[in-house]
């Protein structure tokens, strides 16, 4: 997308590339000086669409009967954002040490269920700690072998160090491959109905707080005077 942007400049036409923050972004790494290019602060567009009055609404809509104070109190908001921020956010700064290093250890790709059980049939998945914990002793050794200890161990510090600081750790963690499936897990279950798959991010974004891409609407307004930076 750089090379995108490098090209676009210099023509009459405006234009603003966007790209996602990625594991590059939660490391640290790389950062964009290209005129043009904008990059989220955030792992991925989906992170800004998350949201408990999002999440909320959903409910509401889903169930057709269910006021807001009783969709609050089935989704129970609090306790599942920091249920993720527990089990998921030390899996995202070992994927992104392994991204850093380039080792070729899967990372994302692993997909939710990485971390996910489905206790009951038919019921809806749920994070579990069990799995995350074996997960992150996985990552570890497939890094250290590549790596060894010393320089592991320096990493995750340096990285653990910089996702907790951020104004909301939560970008830190894939939007589109694990926030973004596990509200719709959440939803389904505090709301009884079905909440279709395909629609779920228009829905949330339809109630999305705009405030966080703040930046990024200067961004597109500067483009559109043709001075993007």
């Amino acid at each position: 997308m750089e090379e995108e942007a490098q090209k676009h400049q210099g023509r009459d036409r405006p234009a603003l590339f966007l790209v996602d923050g990625d594991l590059d972004w939660v490391a640290g790494d790389h950062p964009i000086h290209v005129p043009g290019l904008f990059r989220l602060e955030g792992y991925s567009i989906e992170n800004f669409l998350v949201s408990e009055v999002a999440a909320i609404e959903i409910v509401v809509d889903t169930s057709g009967v269910m006021d807001r104070a009783t969709a609050k109190a089935r989704l129970g908001w609090a306790g599942f954002r920091q249920q993720v921020l527990d089990v998921l956010l030390d899996v995202f700064v070992l994927f992104a040490v392994a991204h850093t290093h380039k080792l070729g250890v899967q990372t994302v790709g692993r997909g939710i269920g990485c971390v996910c059980v489905q206790h009951v049939r038919r019921a809806q998945p749920s994070l579990d700690r069990a799995k995350s914990q074996q997960l992150l002793q996985d990552l570890e050794r497939e890094i250290v072998g590549f790596i060894g200890q010393d320089t592991f161990d320096q990493g995750r510090a340096q990285v653990a160090e910089r996702v907790r600081q951020l104004e909301d750790p939560l970008r830190a963690v894939s939007g589109k491959d694990f926030l973004v499936p596990l509200v719709h897990f959440r939803v389904t279950a505090a709301s009884g109905g079905r909440v279709d798959r395909r629609s779920l991010l228009f829905r949330l974004a339809k109630y999305a707080d705009l405030l966080p891409l703040e930046p990024l609407k200067r961004a597109l307004h500067a483009a559109a005077r043709g001075n993007a930076a």
